[in-house]
């Protein structure tokens, strides 16, 4: 009896190793690289800064084109219930300039994803 208990309880602490696989699968299927996160996120960074390009230029004709780009890791913020703060995982930054009716802009294009871009001015200055 005392040796069946012994094994059962072996059993009891152990991990399956197939979970473990499984799990460790799943996680690395969710991870992409640097430069596919980039590529995600583009097309809708540009329609951002065109957005805002278009309404500040007055001009519906806008064209852009990325000047700069990287991916910023996340950080987690102290503040919040008990210090627990809030964690924001990787986003993609973008410099966009925006030219059309003879005027250019330059905005800075932050996306957490492919829906969701904010373009910010980083002058505030339209050069004609």
């Amino acid at each position: 009896m005392e040796n069946t208990e012994r094994i059962g309880a072996r059993r009891a602490g152990r991990f399956p190793a197939w979970l473990a696989l499984a799990g460790l699968g799943l996680a690395l299927a969710g991870c992409v690289t640097d430069t596919e996160f980039l590529a995600q996120n583009s097309s809708a960074a540009l329609s951002a800064a065109e957005a805002r390009g278009g309404f500040e230029l007055g001009c519906d004709g806008v064209q852009s084109r990325v000047l700069s780009q990287k991916v910023v890791q996340g950080v987690q913020g102290g503040y919040g219930w008990r210090g627990a703060g809030a964690w924001a995982g990787p986003w993609t930054e973008y410099t966009v300039g925006v030219s059309g009716c003879g005027k250019r802009a330059v905005y800075m294009v932050v996306c957490r994803d492919e829906s969701a871009c904010n373009a910010f001015s980083q002058t505030a200055r339209v050069i004609d």
